[in-house]
């Protein structure tokens, strides 16, 4: 069992002063207080005593250097335990393994084993800080590097695991399950071997060794605004404060985006769950009469609207192709549909023949909306009546297509992912087009995006 004495409140104020003044007695001071119970954490991180030992050597090396940067002179304590689990942590896996069982261990050190077995490091160190460390509070959240709502919910969560293992190990036999607090003050504590103590006090007085202490402070990481080592596995506080501050202004953005919207009284993104209108190119019939009714327009009567295949652009003279926002009065056949989907009636667009062995290209939706969760979404390619060579573009960088070209075989369909690439933490609302081109006629696909957070 542990036998640690309480710590006392007016301590560190009075060593910190101390080692800031310099000096070999304070460091010494400080080991004598601190270095059984930092060598005992540190072998929470790794079962090899000679890293254990390191550990605790550099971070008391690194402490007679920078603590005196804390802005709170109450806090060597954790400055301390945050400088060994900032070295404990940068291991690259959990090195900790549990000890084998001996003749002389009884039923609660081997229930201590089992349970700290069962917890992965993270839980481990902070029950360990808490339970048998007594380091609890303000405290204990600034050695995590966490918030003390967080340094909570995760001693907690580790305890509940640590008795539930503990139970597993029991079995059905009887007797009650050890609570968290004694599994965690079963073990003894283990001194740290002898030499440690003149080489920390060698190493911290050597003036040839000033490159060697030099190299053991960089080792220690940066230290956050309060002064203490800041740890590899909590987040940023500078990524937090911008994170909020990004948050505020998505908030502030998308008001104004709401507004604009009101005040331009029509917006183009797509109505959510209504049918999107598609675009279809069906076998240019040239004797098409242009003064055909759309009761018998095979572009109209619950089918696609019909666009020209051909090279044939306006009046049949070529150059520019057919495509929806060539005419913006929503008057002229084969125009831009209306918001609920639905095709206005009309005449459809007389074509040129096409091209021998030439099929007709099918392309839905007519229209995308992206934004929020929803970051890609596909365009479907139809050929009938022959095999339909195609090319795709997007008119603005923010919105990729999956491919850029292909062919459709009759019968067969073709997808095109459209994805709206997240750059910045901030995705402002825009729209754009995708067109695709076949046979010299070009579909275009109006895509919308709206405001949105980029998640990790």
């Amino acid at each position: 069992m542990t036998h640690w004495s309480r710590f006392d409140a007016t301590a560190d104020r009075r060593l910190l002063k101390k080692l800031a003044d310099g000096g070999e007695s304070a460091l010494a001071e400080v080991y004598d207080i601190y270095a059984e119970r930092l060598y005992d954490y540190a072998l929470l991180f790794t079962s090899d005593v000679h890293i254990a030992r390191n550990i605790v050597h550099d971070a008391l090396i690194d402490a007679a250097r920078r603590s005196a940067r804390m802005r709170d002179r109450r806090q060597l304590r954790p400055w301390l335990y945050a400088a060994v689990r900032r070295r404990g942590m940068a291991q690259r896996r959990d090195a900790w393994s549990a000890p084998e069982a001996r003749p002389g261990d009884d039923d609660l050190l081997r229930l201590a084993h089992a349970a700290l077995a069962a917890l992965d490091r993270t839980h481990r160190d902070a029950l360990s800080l808490a339970l048998r460390h007594d380091i609890d509070g303000a405290a204990l959240a600034t050695t995590l590097g966490v918030t003390q709502r967080r340094a909570r919910h995760r001693v907690e969560r580790a305890g509940t695991r640590a008795e539930t293992a503990a139970a597993a190990e029991i079995g059905g036999g009887e007797g009650a399950v050890p609570s968290a607090a004694e599994l965690m003050r079963a073990s003894p504590a283990v001194p740290p071997p002898d030499t440690l103590r003149d080489r920390v006090l060698h190493t911290s007085a050597d003036p040839q060794l000033a490159r060697y202490r030099s190299q053991i402070v960089s080792r220690g990481g940066r230290l956050i605004t309060s002064g203490l080592p800041r740890q590899p596995d909590a987040p940023s506080q500078v990524a937090r404060r911008y994170a909020v501050g990004s948050a505020s202004l998505a908030g502030f953005l998308a008001v104004v985006a709401v507004g604009l919207n009101v005040i331009g009284g029509v917006s183009d993104v797509p109505d959510i769950g209504r049918p999107a209108p598609s675009w279809r190119t069906p076998p240019a019939n040239p004797t098409a009469d242009p003064s055909r009714t759309s009761g018998s327009d095979p572009g109209h009567g619950g089918h696609p609207v019909g666009l020209p295949t051909g090279g044939a652009g306006r009046n049949g003279t070529g150059g520019r192709a057919h495509s929806p926002s060539a005419h913006p009065t929503g008057r002229t056949p084969g125009a831009h549909p209306t918001r609920g989907g639905a095709v206005p009636p009309g005449r459809a667009q007389p074509s040129s023949p096409p091209l021998p062995g030439a099929g007709a290209l099918t392309v839905r939706p007519g229209t995308i909306g992206l934004g929020g969760d929803k970051s890609a979404a596909d365009i479907t390619l139809t050929a009938d009546g022959g095999p339909v060579t195609w090319t795709a573009s997007s008119g603005s960088p923010a919105v990729t297509l999956s491919d850029s070209s292909g062919t459709v075989d009759p019968g067969r369909t073709a997808r095109i992912t459209v994805h709206l690439a997240r750059n910045s933490l901030v995705q402002l609302p825009g729209r754009t087009t995708v067109t695709v081109s076949s046979g010299g006629a070009g579909h275009t696909v109006p895509v919308s995006w709206s405001i949105s957070l980029l998640s990790h």
